[in-house]
């Protein structure tokens, strides 16, 4: 009987010491959780830094700005060609309503090219304007225009 009560009370000092050790951890880790969210939050930011600010990706980013600038202007360029080349077959045509098959065929494929340079211009700026509102990526524009207007 009297190992029987010994066994008891070693089985409660158990369960109220271990209830005890339980509460005090969980206590100590409420205490410490802003601490560790902290400090999670400045790993993250170390590690963004990091992979950000290697020479592999600044060289990537740098590079995709300056071709994407680069075929900006070139589709300026052909869109000023195409509209040219529009206007001078309009002028060269005569009047609208005398215009033969061949020439009305000659305008729309015209029109459509105009309109394919438009709409491939709108796109790279799309592009290159979303970009440049990343602030991880925008810091390797160099002198680069912040952002380009949509035709």
């Amino acid at each position: 009987m009297k190992l029987l009560g010994i066994a008891i009370c070693a089985i409660v000092a158990s369960v109220v010491l271990y209830a005890g050790v339980a509460l005090f951890g969980s206590a100590f880790h409420i205490f410490t959780l802003p601490f560790i969210k902290l400090e999670s939050k400045a790993q993250t930011n170390e590690d963004i830094i990091k992979k950000t600010y290697n020479a592999d990706n600044a060289l990537a980013q740098y590079h995709w700005f300056q071709e994407e600038y680069a075929e900006i202007q070139s589709t300026q360029s052909k869109m000023t060609d195409a509209e040219a080349a529009l206007k001078d077959f309009e002028v060269s045509a005569g009047p609208r309503d005398k215009w033969a098959f061949d020439d009305r065929q000659e305008d729309s494929r015209l029109r459509t090219v105009v309109q394919g340079l438009k709409s491939h211009y709108n796109d790279v700026a799309n592009a290159y304007d979303a970009k440049a509102k990343e602030t991880d990526r925008a810091v390797f524009k160099d002198n680069l225009p912040l952002f380009v207007g949509l035709q």
